[in-house]
């Protein structure tokens, strides 16, 4: 076992003996402890000259080793910050919540649930419907109430068909980490405008966060594949005022793509 011996890092094991490489500063320091103690050196131009010169760049460059490294203690804080948050996992690009498996069914189907979005272009007020959609409901009051749709973008709007949102990275790709079952569409119901559904990516079991509003009554025109759990009773105004912004070809090739961000602020639950 190594065993140190004196300040100077000297240390040995047995009879073998290692001495710690002397650093940057430490070098600087022997060598201008030598210009200065050398007796024969002063006074003479050159190499006062030297000696002066020597003196200056030693503490340039420990005035550089000082920036680089209190820049980089700097850079270093937004990654200690990420683990912060004890009940969700976060992602290098700067806290996307996640998790590993769907919530716990913890909604009352005999209970109402009215919902609040609250967007940069009005407020909507609806009703969830958990009689019909239990998995699809309980899962969106479940990221409702984590915060996890506040401040994500509309990022999809077909005129006359549907506003998409609840995907935290705004590409159209994101989700919560899971995926969920869908709750099958009862005969007696349909998407009218202003319908909740949830989206999906073309087959059953990959619902995650991503919900679409109707933006026209798409009875007949949508195939019954995304679960109905609910529906916009004020603010269709808000919905018609979303529908006429502008779009342009995403990349999906597909022209519906927001010229302007259309921001969800919040989404509050209230349970009666």
């Amino acid at each position: 076992m190594w065993r140190s011996l004196d300040e100077r890092g000297i240390q040995y094991p047995g009879l073998q003996i290692a001495y710690r490489r002397p650093s940057v500063p430490e070098i600087f320091a022997i060598i201008g402890n030598f210009a200065d103690n050398c007796g024969i050196l002063r006074g003479i131009p050159f190499f006062d000259v030297v000696r002066e010169n020597l003196s200056r760049f030693r503490e340039s460059v420990l005035m550089s080793i000082k920036v680089f490294a209190a820049f980089f203690l700097l850079m270093l804080l937004p990654l200690s910050a990420c683990g912060e948050n004890k009940t969700t996992t976060q992602d290098s690009d700067g806290g996307i919540m996640q998790w590993d498996s769907p919530p716990e069914m913890t909604i009352d189907t005999d209970t109402e649930y009215l919902v609040t979005i609250e967007t940069s272009y009005g407020t909507m007020k609806g009703r969830l419907f958990p009689d019909i959609a239990p998995i699809a409901v309980n899962n969106f009051v479940f990221l409702a109430k984590q915060g996890y749709f506040d401040g994500l973008i509309v990022h999809r709007i077909v005129k006359g068909f549907v506003l998409q949102s609840g995907d935290p990275t705004g590409t159209g790709t994101g989700g919560p980490g899971y995926q969920i079952q869908d709750d099958p569409v009862p005969d007696d119901r349909n998407y009218l405008k202003g319908s909740f559904a949830m989206a999906n990516k073309g087959v059953p079991g990959t619902g995650g966060s991503q919900f679409f509003i109707t933006l026209d009554d798409l009875t007949g025109r949508l195939p019954k594949q995304y679960a109905l759990f609910g529906l916009v009773e004020e603010g269709l105004d808000v919905v018609d005022a979303i529908n006429d912004v502008e779009t342009e070809v995403g990349s999906s090739g597909e022209n519906s793509k927001p010229t302007e961000d259309v921001r969800i602020i919040s989404i509050t639950i209230e349970e009666k």
